[in-house]
């Protein structure tokens, strides 16, 4: 994912997508293909209830459907990615 693809919200400071369906929005063709793939895995996870028209429900929705599922990591996920000796540096 590029920097181009995402924003940070100044007001709450979570990530987000940006909309692939927003046409005002500059992204390549590539970019709102991948865009709306992803938005579509990662939220069928989240609204099991309504996998079957995610595409419709993402296109006209509010921001909820595009943060990033992020979360803050901790001494085990640095330890597990880069090895005991890069956790304690």
């Amino acid at each position: 994912m590029y920097i181009n693809m995402i924003y940070q919200d100044s007001q709450d400071g979570d990530i987000y997508v940006k909309n692939p369906w927003d046409e005002t929005i500059q992204l390549s063709t590539a970019e709102r293909n991948f865009l709306k793939h992803f938005l579509i895995e990662v939220n069928k996870g989240r609204h099991p209830d309504k996998v079957e028209k995610l595409d419709t429900v993402i296109s006209n929705s509010h921001d909820s459907f595009f943060r990033l599922p992020l979360l803050k990591g901790d001494s085990k996920s640095a330890i597990a990615l880069n090895g005991l000796g890069s956790a304690l540096k």
